[in-house]
């Protein structure tokens, strides 16, 4: 696989059908936004084992699930809001997934009555600072979403980011690392 190959060099790059744009297109801003979140969320998963072994399992999985996820909305996104034969799409299931998780959560989380501030604990603010990312990407994604196309890939970007929240909460609460 050639890394350089100079096709970018004059500020245009293409998507995965071919079709080439500007760098600066609201597209690339998203693509950008999503591999951000997937990338930040690889760093929180690489700092996290010094969890006790059943949870580093659980937390590595979901968090290996979350970046395939996101690796099919780019694919989504990259090929102008349409799944490639190639890669399965995303679907209400994965949404379901999330929201089962964010209820198993909330039980083990403290009841929320004021603003949180990030900062207590590196894995915490972690978290925090990948739901950041996650509302930016959600926002980019409602910036330039084609009517009727990509309801689900919305409703999971916005699960997500309630999820990333409770999960710094929930560190916030079990170490100040």
């Amino acid at each position: 696989m050639k890394i350089t190959t100079k096709t970018g060099d004059k500020g245009f790059s293409g998507l995965y059908n071919g079709k080439r744009l500007k760098k600066s297109d609201k597209l690339f801003s998203l693509l950008g936004d999503i591999d951000e979140l997937s990338s930040f969320l690889g760093w929180t998963k690489s700092e996290i084992v010094f969890l006790k072994k059943g949870d580093f399992e659980f937390f590595e999985g979901l968090l290996l699930k979350i970046q395939d996820d996101l690796y099919k909305i780019m694919s989504f996104v990259g090929f102008e809001f349409k799944y490639p034969k190639t890669i399965s799409s995303l679907n209400e299931d994965d949404t379901k997934f999330l929201e089962n998780t964010l209820s198993d959560f909330m039980d083990k989380i403290r009841e929320i009555k004021e603003f949180v501030r990030p900062g207590k604990g590196k894995i915490s603010s972690m978290f925090h600072f990948a739901r950041a990312i996650c509302r930016r990407a959600e926002r980019s994604f409602v910036s330039i979403c084609k009517k009727d196309k990509g309801l689900i890939e919305l409703i999971y970007l916005n699960r997500l980011s309630d999820l990333l929240f409770v999960f710094a909460i929930f560190f916030e609460e079990k170490q100040s690392i």
